[in-house]
């Protein structure tokens, strides 16, 4: 259930809506409707949420009516409730519908097209030859052949060279939690927080960032990161770990701070992985393969004062020696 509106009865008024729109509709159809819209006030209510998402999107996007209501009555009636779903929120009504939670980064019940399982990594060409990485514990969608979602999890996204040129191209979006990011060209990073922060490592290229639909702000030139969350897009403190090394499979730390290290570690190993608040300032370097936690903590107990206690099976502290 998201939001007092079971996923069944969104599914049900999706198909109704479907139906009523597609260009074949009988007076059966819209009295069986009707009679559904009637039998429990939570389908009046989600009904009523969707009808209303139309408008807000129209004027943000700038989509007639007309478009909009076409879209949807293209969609088969009889599609599955996966298809249904996608198909509302490449309209962008998953980002609108908010008192009804259609929104893709909160919908567990749908299968991702692409994810990855604990340290392990995807590599993907989008549709106009871009290259896309997923990293550890990563979930996303692909609607459109440019649109991806982030559901959880990292992604390196590269733009193919060629983009660079003038000729128009279409940008690549990406949506994540409330945000939307949109680039022509670029080589960038962009992690999911469960706190719903993002985090963007931009290589080169400038990437445009939207709040629902209002522009927050476009990166600058070079190799930055920034925290995108509710106070906008802030360029972040070099915290001395590359957000990017993963692609190579490292963990790779310049006078980084072993709190920093531990919760790296820890999105890829089972269980929990702790680091004791009395050491958590201590500086590490160096560069630490990521397919051998456990060799990686035991390079850091040679070299620093501390040591591992494993609490349970699947609990580890690092505390001092």
């Amino acid at each position: 259930m998201i939001d007092g509106i079971p996923a069944t009865v969104l599914d049900e008024a999706i198909a109704w809506q479907v139906r009523l729109r597609s260009g074949t509709t009988d007076q059966a159809t819209v009295a069986a409707c009707g009679h559904w819209r009637q039998r429990d006030p939570l389908h009046e209510r989600c009904w009523q949420a969707l009808l209303s998402a139309e408008r807000p999107f129209e004027q943000a996007l700038g989509i007639a009516p007309t478009i909009l209501r076409s879209s949807l009555a293209n969609m088969d009636p009889r599609g599955t409730a996966h298809s249904r779903r996608r198909a509302l929120r490449l309209l962008g009504l998953g980002a609108l519908t908010s008192t009804v939670g259609l929104v893709a980064s909160r919908t567990p019940s749908l299968r991702p097209d692409h994810a990855t399982g604990l340290g392990r990594s995807l590599q993907l060409t989008l549709a106009d030859g871009s290259g896309l990485t997923l990293n550890t514990r990563t979930a996303i969608d692909v609607d459109d052949p440019l649109r991806i979602t982030l559901h959880r999890g990292e992604l390196y996204l590269q733009t193919p060279a060629t983009q660079r040129l003038s000729q128009p191209t279409t940008p690549v979006i990406i949506e994540a939690a409330d945000h939307r990011l949109g680039t022509q060209y670029a080589r960038f990073g962009l992690r999911r927080h469960s706190s719903g922060a993002l985090q963007l490592n931009v290589e080169t290229g400038r990437i445009q960032v939207w709040h629902a639909s209002r522009l927050i702000g476009t990166t600058a030139a070079g190799a930055r990161s920034y925290r995108i969350d509710t106070n906008g897009l802030q360029e972040r403190a070099n915290d001395g770990l590359d957000p990017l090394a993963w692609r190579q499979g490292t963990m790779v730390a310049t006078r980084a701070r072993l709190a920093a290290c531990i919760d790296e570690l820890a999105r890829y190993r089972s269980g929990w992985l702790v680091c004791d608040p009395r050491i958590a300032d201590l500086q590490v370097s160096g560069v630490f393969q990521l397919r051998d936690i456990g060799g990686v903590l035991q390079a850091l107990v040679r070299t620093l004062p501390i040591k591992t206690r494993q609490r349970w099976p699947y609990w580890t502290e690092v505390i001092p020696a």
